[in-house]
């Protein structure tokens, strides 16, 4: 069920009801229909009605939808930006192209357990580089808003995920003593979802290959600090 304030939701859901109302919106623009979700058929609307719909409320709830997306992986993308680049000039266009980017791609998936897949393919597009280094550490961005505990997942964001990687974290001591915990909670939301790990993360998780029962939180780090 979609949440009026989009903050509220985790990242896997926010990206679910992204992809759906996108798709609709194009259906409503396209077909001059809509699909019940219920029934799987498809329903005729007067068009006049549809262009309300089309151009009011789902096109307000995709906005604040991906304003919620963009905000949570600014920090990655920035990163992964500047290790292109070097720099910091041009980045909210190259942002901007980015979501465009995503919004394009997205009508052709068929599965919202795609959307990170397909935001790295507009990164990768859009940066003209694959920075394959830091592949591990942006598939597991979506895993980090499902941790149980806000203390330990605010020290992930932190450190793993500010704009700036030179910027001052946490201090020293709550990093050593709160992240091997807030791993071990990603780990535990990893297995949660052990079995469509696989397509979640573009193929770079696989449970029982890469990703296991007894992998060490250490392992996350090096995923997380590359």
């Amino acid at each position: 069920m979609y949440c009026r304030v989009p903050e509220k939701l985790g990242t896997l859901a926010l990206a679910k009801e992204f992809i759906k109302c996108v798709r609709k919106i194009e259906d409503i623009c396209k077909y001059g229909r809509l699909i019940d979700l219920h029934s799987a058929t498809l329903i005729d609307y007067p068009k006049q009605w549809l262009s309300r719909q089309g151009n009011g409320h789902l096109r307000n709830k995709a906005f604040s939808i991906q304003a919620e997306l963009a905000k949570r992986y600014s920090g990655i993308l920035s990163q992964a930006f500047r290790r292109v680049d070097g720099r910091q000039y041009g980045e909210g266009a190259l942002l901007e192209r980015i979501w465009f980017s995503l919004n394009q791609k997205v009508l052709t998936v068929g599965q919202h357990y795609k959307f990170s897949s397909t935001l790295w393919a507009a990164v990768v597009s859009e940066l003209g580089r694959d920075v394959a280094e830091i592949k591990p550490k942006f598939m597991l961005r979506q895993f980090v808003d499902e941790l149980p505990w806000e203390r330990e997942r605010h020290l992930l964001i932190q450190c793993a995920y500010e704009a700036n990687e030179q910027e001052a974290g946490p201090d020293e001591e709550a990093i050593l003593s709160l992240f091997p915990l807030a791993c071990q909670q990603l780990h535990h939301t990893l297995s949660r979802y052990k079995n469509d790990l696989y397509s979640l993360s573009d193929g770079v998780f696989t449970w029982n290959e890469n990703v296991a029962d007894d992998t060490p939180h250490e392992q996350y780090r090096d995923w997380l600090l590359p």
